[in-house]
């Protein structure tokens, strides 16, 4: 099954390379990691970088997302 929005599977959602312009939302306090570990595009398929790279690529929209 895909996602109608991204066309890629379920589970294995990039925000990188998307086939239209999305806006992509990042847990603030993420950004206070040293390193994380995203979707490379393909189910079970990660890759690590920095909240700072991950940042200055997507220019994503901190959200607080729990109390």
């Amino acid at each position: 099954m895909t996602h109608k929005h991204t066309g890629y599977s379920v589970g294995g959602i990039t925000p990188f390379g998307t086939r239209k312009p999305l806006k992509v939302c990042i847990k603030a306090s993420i950004m206070e990691l040293p390193k994380i570990y995203i979707n490379a595009g393909k189910k079970g398929l990660l890759t690590e970088m920095s909240p700072a790279d991950l940042a200055r690529i997507l220019n994503p929209i901190p959200v607080s997302v729990a109390i």
